[in-house]
């Protein structure tokens, strides 16, 4: 799948699990620091529900393909099937913190983008806007993060065999 489709739909899945958080959780996104908890949030969750949801699943089948694992990585030479996999407590607390780092990544990107647009785009009552916000901050991060080669950093040391 090409880089833009993908970036297509993290935006669409950013999008979706913002409008879970914005159903679920009573966040008042009309103040500039309600704005950052509410980015936060929703890209913890992006992160963290992509696990459950097997879309990191997608990624390390995309690093087979794609060579992005070399044979250098000794755990992970001929192997043909990659999974996102955690088996112990101490992974479920990387988990956590991956999840909060890209919480973080969001709040940064959106600082940016709040900036230049302003707070009243994650205002409440205007959800068409918000979508369209999130939208661009998941496809920004997104592409961004393969341009920087983050996505190559997850195939190291994420995917493992099944």
């Amino acid at each position: 799948m090409s880089l833009l489709l993908e970036a297509f739909l993290v935006g669409l899945y950013t999008t979706f699990i913002g409008y879970c958080v914005q159903l679920f959780m009573d966040i008042n996104t009309s103040t500039i620091t309600g704005a950052y908890f509410y980015l936060c949030v929703v890209g913890f969750f992006k992160h963290f529900m992509g696990y459950f949801l097997h879309i990191h699943d997608y990624y390390c089948n995309v690093c087979n393909k794609s060579n992005r694992i070399t044979k250098n990585n000794v755990l992970l030479t001929n192997v043909h099937v990659y999974t996102y996999a955690y088996v112990s407590n101490s992974s479920i607390l990387e988990l956590i913190f991956e999840s909060c780092l890209e919480g973080l990544l969001f709040i940064l990107l959106g600082m940016f983008a709040i900036s230049a647009i302003g707070v009243s785009i994650l205002n409440k009552n205007n959800n068409k806007n918000k979508g369209i916000f999130l939208f661009l901050i998941g496809f920004s991060l997104h592409y961004i993060s393969d341009f920087v080669g983050i996505h190559d950093l997850f195939c190291k040391y994420r995917c493992v065999k099944s």
